[in-house]
This record gives structure tokens, sequence and C-alpha cells, in this order.
């Protein structure tokens, strides 16, 4: 733990061992060993522990004999990410890459039941059992029905939540939804529902809950770095659940889906779960032949214009390449760094087009390359950030997809032609919808309305940051079962 505490100190990678030393040597293979060990514990996907560590007032972590206090933790990872962010002490090996990674995951999953203490119970933000479900979904339970029980002490009380193992799940993630949306709270976790989150199990989910055994918790954290598809200050009604089945909301058909396709040659994650990045240099370049051979990278990508409602006056938001596009459709317009992911920038979309997908050039181990931040970082480790987005997408089976007006788009697998797209008040990315079948409207009473079933949220380039300007009554009153 020597490490944890050099770096709790703000001492430079530089200065610790084994950065900057041969990979080779015994202490580097040591400590590699050590991290992935205690990165990948079974004690970091328990949901049971957050209690214990969320409610008294100070928590100690024992490993093997030595006891650190949770703060050093918290302290040790925010000086190793402001020594990333600045590169003032990187050496450029990709072997202190592989290392600095390590010990920043571990440390991430270290104050991460720290931070929810921390950030939002110390200042009294009010949490509900929705909520705290959606923070802590990569913590999983022996029993089901525990992934939201094992979380009711650390909300308020909820009268009609309480432990009873003998109702079906689809009727408790249903009520923790439907008490979470007739709370007043708004539609963002939408996006982490649908059909394509749903594995086929024996007693039916609606599409608006989320089944927390089967929760996309990467794609959720993506949602979070989009601003809402539709303007703030468009008027909808606030969406309400009826009688646990049936809810009720309002959103907008922007367009429908034409074709989809894979368009991956061969996968870039092995089914032993080992990655290979010249698999996947192959596969991207494979891809970019495929562009270029069907004509896909020339001409200008849809133009966007949107309503200027001070002046009147269609304003355009400007056009894009297609080259452009399928970059930042491929990433879901996201770089999963070795701290946090971020949005796709220009240096990035440059680098993805003329490296990755048309393969110009290769670089070596000691070669670097400027951010926009003005910051030096490793090509190597650069790269592979982006190849990280790419396999983690893949592994969680994306398929595109091009609409009827000319836009490409990446969702969840399930899709199909026909599918619409549409933009959902407060969510952050586009939702595709379906008819739903008749039989599930059996016992309705309430007005006539379109019926629609969530597949799953999608990325639409061209409609993430409110860029679609729809008319004041485009908004339509539709029921999600």
């Amino acid at each position: 733990m020597e490490t944890i505490t050099n770096l709790a100190e703000n001492r430079h990678m530089t200065e610790i061992e084994p950065f900057g030393h041969d990979s080779k040597t015994p202490v580097y293979g040591n400590m590699r060993t050590f991290f992935q060990y205690i990165r990948d514990h079974p004690w970091f996907s328990r949901r049971w522990i957050i209690q214990e560590t969320v409610l008294p007032p100070s928590v100690i972590v024992y490993i093997q004999d030595t006891a650190v206090d949770l703060h050093v933790f918290q302290t040790a990872k925010d000086n190793l990410e402001q020594h990333i962010q600045t590169a003032c002490c990187m050496s450029f090996g990709m072997h202190d890459h592989h290392l600095q990674e390590d010990i920043s995951v571990f440390l991430r999953k270290m104050v991460w039941i720290n931070n929810f203490k921390t950030n939002i119970i110390a200042r009294g933000v009010p949490v509900d059992v929705f909520f705290a479900c959606w923070f802590f979904a990569g913590h999983q339970t022996s029993i089901a029905a525990d992934l939201v029980y094992s979380l009711l002490g650390l909300v308020p009380p909820n009268r009609s939540i309480s432990p009873d193992y003998s109702r079906p799940l689809s009727h408790l993630f249903a009520e923790v939804a439907a008490t979470h949306f007739n709370e007043g709270h708004h539609l963002t976790f939408l996006t982490s529902t649908g059909m394509s989150h749903k594995p086929k199990h024996s007693e039916r989910f609606p599409s608006w809950s989320i089944d927390w055994t089967a929760f996309d918790f990467h794609m959720g954290l993506k949602a979070r770095l989009f601003k809402s598809t539709l303007d703030k200050r468009q008027r909808h009604r606030s969406p309400v659940v009826e009688a646990d089945r049936w809810l009720h909301m309002q959103a907008f058909a922007l367009d429908e889906i034409e074709e989809v396709s894979t368009l991956y040659s061969y996968p870039l994650a092995r089914e032993d779960g080992f990655f290979y990045a010249q698999d996947a240099y192959a596969s991207l370049r494979d891809f970019g032949e495929h562009l270029r051979t069907h004509d896909c990278l020339d001409h200008s990508y849809p133009h966007i214009s949107k309503l200027d409602k001070k002046t009147g006056l269609l304003k355009s938001l400007g056009t894009e390449t297609w080259n452009e596009a399928w970059c930042r459709t491929m990433t879901i317009d996201c770089c999963q760094e070795t701290t946090a992911t971020r949005r796709f920038n220009s240096v990035d979309s440059a680098f993805f087009t003329e490296f990755m997908i048309l393969g110009h050039q290769a670089w070596g181990t000691s070669d670097t390359i400027q951010l926009s931040q003005g910051r030096q970082v490793p090509t190597a480790a650069y790269a592979n950030d982006l190849l990280r987005m790419i396999m983690i997408l893949h592994k969680k089976t994306k398929t595109f997809f091009y609409t009827r007006k000319g836009y490409i788009g990446l969702a969840s697998e399930g899709i199909k032609s026909g599918d619409r797209v549409y933009l959902v008040p407060e969510c952050t990315m586009p939702m595709v919808m379906r008819d739903a079948p008749p039989e599930l409207m059996e016992g309705y009473k309430g007005e006539k309305r379109t019926a629609l079933q969530i597949v799953g949220c999608c990325y639409l380039h061209g409609a993430m940051d409110g860029e679609m300007d729809i008319p004041e009554d485009g908004l339509e009153d539709v029921v999600i079962v």
C-alpha cells in the first residue's frame, strides 16, 4: 500500500517504483499482479457492503495487515487524476500506462461508495430508491430482490416498498420506477430502459421500467455526457404512471429506422475475454475499407439548421463530412480515458480517421500526440483509449442503423427496420420505440393515445445536443407499456 500512500502525499509517479523502470523487473510484475488482483476482488461487486460504508461516520479499510482510512484512497485518486491530466510526470512507456490504469481503476472502485456518502448524503441531496439502485447498479446480490431491498436503509422510509421476497420481480422493479416518476422526477433515467436491456424472463417487465438484473451501466454513464435532446424550454406535461403498467408522457417522432447492420468483419473481443489491439486495428481498417468502397466517406452529412427564436430565422449549425459522422457514431461521440469518459473532440476525430480507420501511419512506443488541451500523451496510450470505447460498445452488441431522413446512429441489438426514433423531454439520448402489441393495452381505460414499447436509447448523429428544432405543438401524448 506504499504506492497509495505516496500518491496521497502527492508524489510524482516517476518518483514511485516501478514507474519509469523496465517492465521486465520483478517489482513491476508483482505490482501489476497485486493491483489487478485487488482491482477485480469480489468485495467491490457486493451490494450489502454499501450500508456498511455509507452509514458509519468514518471507515477504515484493511488490506492484508495494513489499515488505511478511506479518505486516503480518495486523496490518492484525486492526485493521480490530476497528474494524468497535466502529464507532469508521465513516462512514455506503454507498461507504465497499463500500471497507471490498473491503479486508477482500483482507486475509482474504492471511492465510488465514498462519493455517494460525501457528495449526496452529506449534502442533504434527496435520494429515492430508484436513484440509489441506479448509482449502485454495478454492485450485485445473490438474491435479485435484494438489488432493491439492500438499499432501503440509505433512503427515507417508503411505505409502498418493503421487503417481500414472494413478490414478482417485474412488480417490484416497476413500482420502484413508477414511484420515481410519480414523485415528479424527470425522465433522464429512461435512457436505461427498454426491451433490449431485459433478458427473456418468464415474467413480463414494462418497457419503461429498469430490469436491475440486466442494467447496462456503461450506457447509463455515457447518457450523462450529453445535453437534453430537446430544448429545456420546450413545454411538456410531467410523466405519470398508471396502475404500475402504463407510463403517460410526451414525445416527438423524429425519424424512422430504414436499415440496420453490424458492419464488423470479426469481433473486437475474443470469447475467452482477451482483447488484442492488432485485431481491433485490423477490424477498424476493414470497416474503413467498407466505407470507402461503398462511397460512405464522401459528400457532407445531412445539413442541420435550427430556428432562432429571437430572430425567427433558421440558423445553420454547420455541416460535417460523413467521415466525421462515422467516427463519432462508432464511439457514441465519447472517449474512454483512464480516469473518466469524455466527449469526442476534433483531435480525436482526426486521429481516429487518419491512423485507425485509414491506417496511413503507424506510431512508435516513444511517440506522443498533443491533445486539444495542450498536453502531450503517449500516442499508443491515446489510441488505446479510443479503442477501449469501441471494445466496450461492441461487447455490448451495439448495432448501426440508417434512417429515412439520411441520419446514422448506434443502438442496442433488437432494433429493426420500421422502429421509430423519438425525442423525449429531459432525456439526454433519443429513444427507439415501436408500436405496442394490442394485448398489452387490455384493461386500459385512459384517453386514446399512441401505444408504444421502448426498445432502448440510441446515439443519432446530429440529434444529441438539442440540434433538432421541433414546432411548439410537435410533442404528442403517448402511453408506454
